[in-house]
């Protein structure tokens, strides 16, 4: 008789376990009015958070499910309860295109050129681009899955667009007052300071260690030591000049593609011989190489060339980046190619055409 009755208990209790995991999907899709989206008790809790708590004395006589307020199994609303309940204040007019990796938007915006973003700055944001574009993200923490801006983001830079009087503000990312490498979230403006659209590649629910366990000096002689060995040709390591800009030597945190965060130092080389600008991230807790980036390989690096009115291209080189020649047209070329490039990096931050 009692194996039957712990049998019907352990039966029961599973019945309830499978019962939570249907509240839990129904408070998920349903957009149910218990749940208080967007509302915020603390820096990184909803107030519609509740737990679920199975009260297996009652089992017997009522099956209950108990829902009560207490430690969280799960954070809401979701990102994408969130976006969904911010475009029901927009009437069904945002698009989004979601992150696969983060499960949080890399872009959003109104589905037409006169769609906004649902924010009203308080009295203290208006005319403040700035404050408007973090304000945004305070209020819509949940949809990017933020602890707090305050501490998330560093201070931002706002990119003024005088061809459309749009106002784009740029605010990097920050874990525990470390810069996160090329992460970064920007809220788009219009002149009334409206919210266009918002981008950007934000990491979510960062959680490593930020105190190093190499010292600066030691990255600094690890990412010399990678150029060495790994980045060069043979004949261009016997030849290397190198100086490190020991002064641009700083911890960041850096992801790579598949979204692993590792605590690097940032080191930053440069070479006559060969040319480069090298920017080498260096693990900093063991000296391994984490990546490496040569700057030259993104900056204005000219070369003109004649085909002597053949067709045999590129024909023979007149000029390099910081060189002249002596054929008038080839160094018109030459210059005007530098213009062109000159334009689309001040205007536009564009490496290129």
């Amino acid at each position: 008789m009692r194996s039957q009755a712990l049998s019907r208990r352990y039966f029961t209790a599973m019945q309830v376990a499978l019962s939570v995991f249907v509240v839990l999907a129904l408070i998920n899709f349903s957009g149910s009015s218990a749940v208080q989206r967007g509302v915020w008790t603390s820096s990184s809790m909803p107030l519609g958070v509740q737990d679920i708590r199975v009260n297996l004395d009652a089992l017997a006589s009522t099956n209950a499910v108990q829902i009560a307020a207490g430690t969280h199994i799960g954070q809401l609303p979701s990102p994408a309860v969130a976006f969904d309940a911010l475009n029901r204040q927009a009437g069904g007019t945002l698009d989004v295109s979601w992150d696969a990796q983060t499960g949080i938007p890399r872009f959003m915006a109104g589905n037409s050129s006169s769609a906004r973003i649902p924010y009203t700055p308080t009295a203290a944001e208006q005319g403040n681009p700035l404050a408007i574009a973090r304000g945004f993200l305070d209020e819509n923490r949940a949809l990017f899955r933020m602890e707090a801006v305050a501490k998330d983001f560093g201070p931002g830079r706002l990119e003024p667009d005088n061809q459309l009087n749009f106002s784009h503000i740029r605010l990097p990312q920050m874990y525990n007052g470390i810069p996160v490498f090329g992460r970064q979230m920007i809220v788009h403006l219009d002149q009334k300071e409206q919210i266009v659209a918002v981008n950007g590649q934000y990491v979510p629910g960062l959680n490593i260690s930020s105190q190093p366990s190499l010292t600066k000096e030691q990255a600094e002689q690890a990412a010399l030591d990678d150029l060495k060995e790994n980045r060069l040709d043979p004949g261009e390591s016997l030849h290397l000049t190198a100086n490190i800009l020991r002064d641009k030597t700083a911890l960041t945190v850096y992801v790579d593609d598949k979204g692993k965060a590792t605590l690097a130092w940032s080191v930053k080389l440069l070479t006559t011989s060969p040319l480069g600008e090298w920017t080498i991230f260096v693990n900093a807790h063991r000296p391994t190489v984490v990546h490496a980036i040569d700057g030259l390989d993104h900056a204005k690096n000219r070369q003109t060339y004649s085909a002597g009115s053949g067709t045999d291209i590129p024909g023979r080189l007149l000029a390099q980046e910081g060189e002249r020649t002596s054929d008038k047209i080839g160094q018109a070329a030459h210059d005007a190619a530098g213009k062109v490039y000159d334009y689309y990096m001040s205007t536009f931050k564009r490496d290129g055409v």
